[in-house]
């Protein structure tokens, strides 16, 4: 039945808008399909890429940012700091031509040059004309000559326990712990290392700051020894082993495949650990001279110490030929209590005269030493405080650091031997990490992870003295008339380094009388040391050492004789204990010997020190080992 006044479009119009919706749909399958035109595309970090691999595109690009962010690299052109808008309005009104970039706030616009995946490439700096320039490998300037000096102590038995065995290995068996050492110093001059990264010469390209500054810094300083051996030749090098307790870096720099993570932590290190990879610590002690670093006594005057240990010389000699002459006059000693001549007034026989003579040059040496500020064994009569090191441990990149001083302890010198000093220094390689951001032909240069100086010169010899000594300080020779070696004699100055000072003892010998002898000593103790599971350490029994110890020298007296053409002058004759070594001593060499004047005044010194008390408290010094 025909329908009234109902046109066809509205008899149809749901098929129409059905037909309409299933065109649409055809459509959209076929673009997302690729059915025509090839698959269809998005716009994901900078290209082009299907649908399907958008999600893998855009987590790729989310992995590398977090990488760069976590990474301790700046990426070329970034600023130091926030640009002064100010100063670049200023800098645009005065250029006049509205050049100058002014930096939207909120938004920095950086030109980051050719970047490439992973950063900008550098390009050398090629200072003016020179098109050419090309970076270069970075050998850091060598450290100064190093000087060195010796010491003796007694190490805190609490900071040896603590140390453990690797530090016990090199000490005595049992307290004290007596230490013979050597530190040494040099010096890295930071100012000639920050001028050659800025021009290394010959027209080479200058190395970026954002390479190296907070990035290169000193992370090991290797020093190595040369012992003086039979000959007058000079060992091998040996490299000495980084301080016990110290922290240090050195077996992590050669290792294979280091990372931008692996220098983050490095550097971490370092910057917590500067004093010890630069300067480390002397252990404690409890007896003995405090430390000093080896360049405090090379900075005296060496015009003055010359001249003291002249007036000390002249002065023992003064008083030894004093001591001679009062035995020449059958123990009579023309001088009253007060110095003045005595006897009856002027009445003074010849030897009696030179006795007064004598005693008038060394009067005078007496108050020339008080004169130049020293005492009679020509220590300052003011020393003072203890000399204080107040160089800051500041960063290669700091300008305020022209040098660096860096300095060491060889605890496992030897008594009797002889040994010289040189060092290298380890730092970051300004260009390791930034392989990506050189030129091809200089990317060689960011595999290594760090750059050694060449080693310094070798340091002067240092001997280490016996732990046993002995000095002849007169002698009396065998008379012509008599039998070989009767009535021969000699007295002897018999030192022992022990508890951290020498001993003295005086002795006179006749042929065949041991060189041994004995002193007296101060309040000395050894503690008994406890450590808990926890690793807190208590002192326990304490044992007294003695009032007294013997001093054993190795030898005998053989004989004392006269030296033909040397009026006066005796040539002392020991043999070993074994007898397989004959020692000839000049008759008073005390007088002359500066070693005799070094270790006669530590021996004074100790003669009434008293050693600290260990501490097993950490809390008093922090960097305490």
């Amino acid at each position: 039945m025909k329908l009234k006044g109902i046109s066809i479009i509205e008899q149809h119009v749901e098929k129409v808008v059905l037909a309409a919706f299933f065109l649409v749909l055809i459509f959209v399958l076929v673009q997302q399909l690729g059915l025509i035109g090839g698959p269809a595309t998005v716009r994901a970090n900078n290209k082009d890429v299907p649908i399907s691999q958008a999600y893998a595109e855009v987590r790729e690009l989310a992995e590398r940012k977090a990488s760069e962010l976590s990474s301790p690299d700046v990426a070329g052109g970034v600023p130091e700091r926030a640009p002064a808008v100010l100063d670049l309005y200023e800098q645009s009104r005065s250029a006049g031509t509205g050049s100058a970039q002014i930096l939207a706030l909120g938004e920095a616009q950086l030109d980051l040059g050719d970047a490439g995946a992973d950063g900008p490439i550098v390009r050398p700096e090629t200072g003016g004309s020179n098109q050419n320039a090309a970076f270069v490998a970075i050998t850091p300037p060598q450290t100064s000559r190093p000087v060195s000096a010796t010491y003796g102590f007694t190490l805190d038995p609490v900071a040896v326990q603590r140390a453990g065995p690797e530090l016990q290995r090199m000490l005595p068996t049992a307290q004290p712990f007596d230490v013979r050492s050597v530190s040494i110093e040099t010096r890295f001059p930071a100012e000639d290392f920050r001028a050659m990264l800025a021009s290394p010469g010959d027209g080479a390209a200058g190395v970026p700051d954002e390479f190296w500054k907070r990035r290169s810094e000193i992370l090991d300083v290797v020093w190595e020894r040369q012992t003086l051996i039979e000959g007058g030749q000079w060992s091998d090098a040996v490299e000495l082993a980084p301080m016990v307790g110290a922290a240090s870096v050195r077996d992590e720099l050669d290792r294979e495949g280091m990372q931008n993570t692996d220098l983050s932590e490095i550097l971490r290190i370092e910057a917590e650990s500067r004093s010890d990879i630069r300067r480390p610590e002397m252990y404690q002690t409890i007896s003995g001279e405090p430390w000093t670093w080896p360049s405090a006594g090379a900075e005296a005057n060496p015009a003055l110490l010359e001249q003291v240990n002249t007036l000390v010389n002249d002065l023992r000699s003064f008083r030894a030929r004093i001591d001679q002459l009062i035995q020449q006059n059958n123990g009579d000693d023309p001088r009253g209590d007060d110095g003045a001549p005595g006897g009856g007034g002027g009445d003074l026989n010849p030897v009696e005269q030179r006795i007064v003579e004598f005693d008038g040059r060394a009067t005078s040496a007496v108050d020339a030493l008080n004169d130049l500020g020293f005492d009679e064994e020509g220590r300052p009569l003011d020393a003072g405080d203890e000399p204080v090191f107040e160089e800051p441990l500041l960063s290669l990149a700091e300008p305020d650091t022209p040098e660096v001083t860096l300095w060491t302890h060889d605890l496992g010198a030897q008594p009797g031997e002889t040994y010289r000093y040189r060092a290298r220094v380890r730092i970051t390689n300004p260009y390791f990490g930034f392989e990506d951001k050189l030129p091809e032909d200089a990317r060689e240069l960011a595999r290594q992870f760090v750059v050694d100086s060449a080693p310094s010169e070798w340091s002067d010899p240092v001997e280490i003295a016996p732990d046993v000594m002995f000095f002849v300080a007169s002698a009396n020779p065998v008379a012509r008339n008599q039998p070989i070696a009767a009535g021969a004699r000699a007295t002897l100055e018999i030192f022992e380094f022990f508890y951290g000072y020498w001993r003295r003892a005086q002795v006179s010998l006749s042929p065949g009388d041991s060189v041994e002898g004995s002193v007296s000593l101060p309040e000395l103790k050894t503690w008994q040391i406890s450590e808990a599971d926890n690793g807190q350490i208590a002192l326990g029994d304490e044992t007294e050492v003695g009032a007294s110890r013997t001093i054993r020298g190795d030898g005998f007296l053989v004989d004392v004789v006269s030296v033909p053409g040397a009026p006066g002058a005796a040539q002392v004759f020991l043999a070993s204990s074994d007898g397989t070594r004959l020692i000839s001593r000049m008759a008073r060499e005390a007088e002359t010997s500066q070693r005799f004047a070094e270790v006669l005044a530590n021996a004074q010194l100790g003669a009434a020190a008293v050693p600290s008390i260990p501490s097993t408290d950490r809390d008093d010094d922090p960097d305490r080992r």
